[in-house]
């Protein structure tokens, strides 16, 4: 069997629910990720706040203490 891959998150962080979180996501500390946000392989730093039902595509890059708005959708 292959290697089973989950994301790194960081300690301190919360995950609301209905979220989807890709396997080589990469999330800091004490960061909170709003409910039905999805997330692929990105960066986010520590102590990022994101709100409700956004994406998030691979290649963003987040810095600690960014505040992303509700329903916020980065395109690539």
């Amino acid at each position: 069997m292959g290697e089973l891959k989950v994301p790194t998150v960081g300690k301190g962080t919360k995950i609301w629910g209905n979220t989807n979180i890709y396997k080589e996501a990469i999330i800091g500390e004490d960061c909170s990720i709003g409910w039905g946000t999805e997330i692929e392989a990105v960066t986010i730093g520590d102590r990022v706040r994101i709100g409700a039902m956004c994406f998030i595509p691979t290649g963003v890059m987040i810095s600690d203490d960014a505040w992303i708005g509700p329903k916020v959708c980065f395109t690539n």
